[in-house]
């Protein structure tokens, strides 16, 4: 390595280590994953309708459950997707994904 590329180098990685350093923190968690699902029985299946389980949802200050209940639809192909939490790295907290259809 000749003395060229060894200053380049040098001012490549001191330029990298800049940048980094100038990145502000991660914002702080907005609100903390939620608790473990609770059990449900689920009633005897109606007709023409879909079950949905119950799930967290954020009340502002903390987790309220939703109990599960019954859904009119008509008939679906696929796989049902129950609804989740899921940690979003790029917001830097916990998001709800909807249930769905695949």
């Amino acid at each position: 390595m000749n003395r060229r590329q060894a200053l380049l180098s040098l001012l490549l990685l001191g330029t990298g280590i800049g940048a980094a350093a100038a990145q502000p923190p991660p914002p702080p968690l907005r609100y903390p994953p939620p608790p473990e699902p609770r059990h449900e029985r689920v009633p005897p299946p109606r007709r023409g309708h879909y079950w949905q389980p119950g799930h967290w949802q954020w009340t502002g200050r903390t987790y309220g459950w939703v109990g599960g209940r019954w859904i009119a639809g008509p008939v679906r192909h696929g796989r049902y997707v129950p609804g989740r939490w899921d940690w979003a790295p790029r917001m830097h907290r916990w998001a709800w994904r909807p249930a769905h259809w695949e």
